[in-house]
């Protein structure tokens, strides 16, 4: 394996394609459509905005560096007054790590692209593309209260993927199920809007949005719009062979279903699994932003007008 003394004095800033919005947003799936592309590199997860931005400390409103608490303060590490010269140096060792985990994961440094999926770091997305600006940015959108229905079967389901992935040999108390639909409702809310500055603050070329349920619905030409959108020229025939390989209906029977990771591919499941008074809950928190985003929220109306 090389040391990465070559790729390390490289800029791949240009070549990045932050996957940012929320997790259960079918991003895991996306990603993987992105694998089957020839000169596309993708990365999992590499949490480098979760540790760019606490997530206990992300704004509502304003990028964090220049709108947080602490940046005046010249005690904090990242005060405005230090970025000049802590950004370039955080970018070269962003930089570094990514193309040595393209090496440990067998895939191509010098791809035309390299597809980084961080539903989970979408909170801190106006603070990476301050980061990165020459970097693209593929934003993911789904109903919230789809978001919320698909968190609560994989968190606190018995026995779930999330739940053996963690090694807990307990499942999440049920009871504690109130506080984690309005705490992960405010979360949705926050990556959505942080996502929003950070695509509103881009060049058209930069950024693309795609929902959920429109790229459930029409796979191929959602997904060849963002090919499109990348520049990258796939024969028809090829398209579909990648989007038939990663369909839904393509993963075993034992791997998908209720705990699973793909649960159902079935948009509005939330109608029929949240209670009213979570419905409630999660509309009085997301309902505003819901409606921006063409989504009917007529309860949220309701609950805001009493």
């Amino acid at each position: 394996m090389s040391d990465g003394s070559t790729d390390s004095s490289r800029d791949i800033s240009s070549r990045l394609v932050w996957m940012l919005g929320s997790p259960r947003t079918g991003s895991t799936w996306l990603m993987q459509l992105f694998s089957e592309i020839p000169d596309i590199s993708v990365i999992d997860e590499s949490y480098i905005p979760l540790h760019l931005v606490p997530i206990d400390h992300a704004l509502n409103e304003g990028e964090f560096f220049q709108e947080g608490p602490r940046g005046n303060d010249p005690h904090y590490f990242f005060a405005k007054r230090y970025l000049p010269e802590a950004f370039p140096e955080l970018r070269q060792l962003f930089m570094r790590g990514l193309l040595r985990q393209l090496e440990e994961l067998g895939q191509k440094t010098d791809a035309r692209w390299i597809v980084v999926k961080e539903p989970n770091g979408s909170h801190a997305s106006d603070s990476l593309m301050s980061l990165f600006p020459e970097s693209r940015l593929l934003f993911l959108v789904r109903d919230g209260r789809d978001v919320i229905d698909s968190m609560i079967d994989a968190m606190l389901s018995e026995d779930s993927w999330w739940q053996q992935a963690q090694g807990a040999e307990e499942p999440r108390f049920v009871n504690e199920r109130m506080s984690f639909i309005g705490h992960h409702a405010r979360l949705w809310l926050q990556r959505t809007q942080s996502t929003q500055r950070a695509y509103a603050g881009l060049a058209e070329e930069q950024r693309h949005q795609v929902g959920y349920e429109d790229l459930l619905a029409d796979t191929t030409a959602e997904f060849g719009a963002m090919l499109d959108w990348l520049g990258m020229d796939i024969a028809p025939d090829q398209l579909q062979a990648v989007v038939e390989k990663r369909a839904f209906k393509a993963i075993p029977d034992s791997q998908k279903g209720p705990g699973k990771r793909a649960r159902s591919a079935n948009p509005g499941q939330w109608k029929e699994r949240l209670r009213p008074n979570e419905i409630e809950v999660v509309e009085n928190v997301m309902g505003a932003k819901l409606r921006e985003l063409g989504y009917e929220a007529e309860g949220a109306i309701q609950v805001q007008a009493e």
